[in-house]
C-alpha cells in the first residue's frame, strides 16, 4: 500500500469515527467529547499530509485503452454526419435522402425511423470548458448578426439518479427475467455421504411491448427562412421535451398493471404506500432518523447507499432545518456530505394534507441496474399537415418514442416514504 493509500484509508476511518460521533440522537460524555475535538483535529492534519503528497507527487495521466469496435466507430463517425435537417427535407418530400442519414439508420437497424442516438449529448473538451461560449452566426448581405439560439430549459431528469436504465429493444418485444428464488435452504455443512438439501429455483420474467410517448412541434417558414441553428435548436427541444415528460411517466406512470393501451407503468404505483409520519412538521433529527431506518443488508450497507429524492416543498423545509444552533449545514448539505445526496423533484406531486410523498433509492454499488425501462430504437419524426396549415406558413413536426414500463428487477432497491413538511 502507497503512502497516499494509507493517507486516503486513514482519511476515511476518521471521517467514519467523525459521522459516529456527530449522530444527533447521542448525548455526548465529557470523554467523547474530547474524543470528537481529538479527530476533528487529527482530520485536518491527515488532509493536509494528503493534500501536500498529491501536490509533489501527482497520479500519471489516465491512460484508457481503446476498447471500441471498428464498428463503433464506424457507427460514431456517421452519427457526427447525420443531418436532422436533411431528414426533415426528406419527410417532406423536398430532398432525397443518401449518404450518412441512410448508412447510419441501416446500422442502427432504425429502418425509416430517427435513430435515438442522434440526440445523445457529444461530450465536448476545450480551453473554454466551464464557460458558456455562445456562437455568433453573422448575417449574409448586410443582415444582422445572430447570436445562438437559446435553448428551452426542462426540469433535471432522475432517471439516471434513480438508477433507471433504458436499454434498446431493437425490434420486437423485450423480456427480463429475475431469479426470483435462491437456493439458500440447501447451504450448509453437512455430514459424510449425506445428501445437500435442493431448492427449487424459479425465474419471474416480466414481457415488455412498446408504448408511445408523443409530442408535437409547429415551425414558421419565416423562422425557418432568418434563423441558423434551427437544427440543432430543434435537437435540443425534442430531446427535452420527450425527455420531462419520460421523467414524470417514470415516476407517476398511474398504470397498476402491464397494459398495451397507452399507459405506463411508472415507480411509485409499484411501491407500498408508507405510514403516516408523526404529529407536527419534520425536525433535522427526524429527517436524519428517517434516512438511517432505510439501511439494510445488502440493499444499502452504508450512509453513503442511501440516496432521496424529495418534492420542492420538503426539500424547502429540509433545507431551513440546520443541525445545531451554531452550525450553518442544512440538512440537505448534511446528507449530501455524508450521505448518498438528496435531490428535489418537480415531478412528485406537492403535499396533501400537509405530507408530501418521496422515493428512498438504496443503491449499494453491488445493485447494479435495480430497474429498467425499454426503449425501442428510434424516434419516429414526421412532417405532417404542410398543406392545411399552408395559408399560415406553418409546418408541423410529430415526434414519438417508444418505451416500456418501469421493471424493477431488484424492488427492495426502491422505498416511499412521506413528510409532514407544512404545518
Amino acid at each position: 500500500m502507497t503512502n497516499k493509500q494509507k493517507l486516503k484509508l486513514k482519511l476515511k476511518e476518521q471521517k467514519d469515527k467523525l459521522t459516529e460521533l456527530s449522530d444527533p440522537n447521542l448525548t455526548l460524555t465529557e470523554e467523547q467529547r474530547a474524543e470528537l475535538n481529538t479527530v476533528m483535529g487529527a482530520m485536518r492534519d491527515t488532509d493536509a499530509q494528503l493534500t501536500a503528497l498529491e501536490l509533489a507527487e501527482p497520479d500519471p495521466p489516465d491512460v484508457r485503452h481503446d476498447t471500441m469496435s471498428a464498428e463503433d466507430k464506424e457507427k460514431l463517425e456517421l452519427r457526427s454526419k447525420f443531418s436532422v435537417g436533411r431528414y426533415i427535407g426528406w419527410q417532406a418530400g423536398k430532398a432525397q435522402l443518401t449518404g450518412a442519414e441512410t448508412e447510419y439508420m441501416a446500422a442502427m437497424g432504425t429502418d425509416t425511423q430517427l435513430p435515438i442516438s442522434v440526440f445523445e449529448p457529444t461530450e465536448q473538451r476545450t480551453h473554454n470548458q466551464g464557460k458558456e461560449v455562445r456562437a455568433v452566426t453573422p448575417g449574409q448581405q448586410g443582415g444582422v448578426n445572430q447570436a445562438a439560439i437559446v435553448p428551452a430549459v426542462f426540469k433535471r431528469s432522475v432517471a439516471e439518479y434513480l438508477g433507471i436504465s433504458m436499454p434498446d429493444a431493437g425490434i420486437g418485444d423485450m423480456t427480463f427475467p429475475v431469479l426470483s428464488t435462491t437456493p439458500a435452504s440447501g447451504v450448509g455443512a453437512v455430514a459424510k455421504d449425506a445428501a445437500v438439501n435442493a431448492a427449487a429455483g424459479a425465474f419471474t420474467v416480466s414481457t415488455q411491448q412498446p408504448r408511445r410517448i408523443g409530442a408535437a412541434f409547429e415551425v414558421r417558414v419565416e423562422d425557418l427562412a432568418r434563423l441558423a441553428g434551427m437544427e440543432q435548436a430543434l435537437r435540443t427541444a425534442i430531446q427535452g421535451v420527450i425527455a420531462e415528460k419520460l421523467d414524470d411517466e417514470i415516476l407517476n406512470g398511474a398504470a397498476s398493471a402491464y397494459n398495451t393501451d397507452g399507459q405506463i407503468r411508472g415507480l411509485l404505483v409499484q411501491l407500498t404506500d408508507p405510514s403516516a409520519p408523526a404529529a407536527g412538521v419534520e425536525t433535522w433529527a427526524r429527517w436524519h432518523t428517517a434516512a438511517v431506518s432505510h439501511l439494510a443488508d445488502p440493499w444499502a450497507t452504508s450512509l453513503r447507499d442511501i440516496r432521496l429524492l424529495v418534492g420542492t416543498v420538503s426539500y424547502q423545509q429540509a433545507a431551513g432545518l440546520f443541525r445545531a444552533t451554531e452550525s450553518n449545514e442544512s440538512f440537505p448539505a448534511y446528507w449530501d456530505r455524508v450521505g448518498g445526496g438528496m435531490r428535489l423533484s418537480g415531478k412528485i406531486a406537492s403535499p396533501a394534507s400537509h405530507i408530501q410523498q418521496a422515493v428512498v433509492v438504496r443503491m449499494n454499488p453491488a445493485n447494479d441496474a435495480p430497474a429498467v425501462m425499454p426503449a425501442w430504437s428510434g424516434f419516429d419524426m414526421t412532417i405532417r399537415d404542410m398543406y392545411s396549415n399552408a395559408d399560415k406558413g406553418q409546418v408541423k413536426i410529430v415526434v414519438h418514442m417508444l418505451v416500456g414500463d418501469v421493471v424493477l428487477l431488484r424492488s427492495d432497491v426502491y422505498v416511499q416514504d412521506s413528510f409532514r413538511v407544512t404545518s
